[in-house]
């Protein structure tokens, strides 16, 4: 069975960003989008972009999410309208 093709998000963040030469190093092929996850409609016009019968399975890690605490607590609707509400919906 062919490996999933793995495509992952925050890739301006401590995670993400680091993600792609990672899983290269480890023989696997990782696709950065960088699509904000505020930007629903540039998040699917990028997935819809890529070439489907190169990654008939694919594995998408999620790594964007707005993290400074004290700017979370302070912004309770945005954080949960990006962290959850926007992630629910782009990962569906």
């Amino acid at each position: 069975m062919k490996p999933s093709r793995l495509f992952h998000n925050g890739t301006t963040g401590s995670l993400g960003r680091y993600f792609s030469d990672s899983a290269r190093m480890a023989g696997a092929t990782a696709t950065p989008i960088s699509s904000r996850l505020e930007d629903l409609e540039g998040f699917l016009r990028e997935l819809s972009a890529l070439d489907e019968k190169s990654a008939p399975r694919a594995t998408f890690l999620h790594f964007a999410a707005k993290v400074s605490v004290p700017w979370c607590e302070s912004h309770p609707e945005e954080t949960r309208a990006t962290n959850v509400d926007s992630s629910v919906a782009a990962t569906r």
